[in-house]
């Protein structure tokens, strides 16, 4: 009798254990859409982290292009993240490596999207707030494409971090 109870209690444990894991994965993979704390907008947790440079008035501007635009996001920055996950956007010195930043999300229980800056660019020809903004843009799940006037443009740089209408079309297509 005790080795069936202890085999059903251990079963029910196992179970429990496996949907809490799953629950957690597919929480982090759905955060990287944001949570819903408003009707038509999600709040998405941004949290810098600067070694070398301080780029906050770039990702001020890179964020708040994303949230003035159509799209229905908002990124929102926070000195210490209130839930996880969160994306973390930090900087380090990669060297030469012909990319100027990159995001990767990770589906992975707790394990928070990033955004790397790559200092070995720095100031990236003065567009450091669109840099930002079209990593956001990957943090949607945008991917780049060839158009010049998109800011998920794949190599070089518009002018300016606004995401055009394909960018918000793409982004609603994610999001929604």
């Amino acid at each position: 009798m005790k080795k069936r109870k202890l085999f059903f209690t251990s079963s029910i444990l196992s179970l429990f254990l496996f949907l809490f894991s799953f629950g957690n994965v597919v929480y982090a993979y759905s955060i990287i859409y944001g949570s819903k704390n408003m009707p038509n907008q999600y709040d998405i947790q941004l949290y810098p982290v600067w070694n070398n440079i301080d780029y906050s008035t770039n990702l001020s501007i890179g964020k708040n292009a994303w949230n003035s635009s159509a799209a229905r996001v908002y990124f929102n920055t926070y000195s210490t993240p209130t839930r996880a996950p969160y994306v973390k956007v930090t900087d380090f010195y990669f060297g030469n490596t012909q990319w100027h930043a990159m995001a990767y999300c990770y589906t992975a229980a707790n394990v928070s999207p990033n955004i790397q800056i790559n200092d070995s660019y720095y100031p990236f020809g003065g567009n450091g707030a669109e840099l930002i903004a079209h990593e956001l843009g990957h943090i949607l799940r945008l991917d780049d494409i060839s158009d010049s006037t998109s800011l998920m443009l794949s190599a070089g740089y518009k002018g300016n971090p606004t995401p055009a209408q394909d960018d918000v079309n793409g982004d609603r297509k994610s999001v929604v």
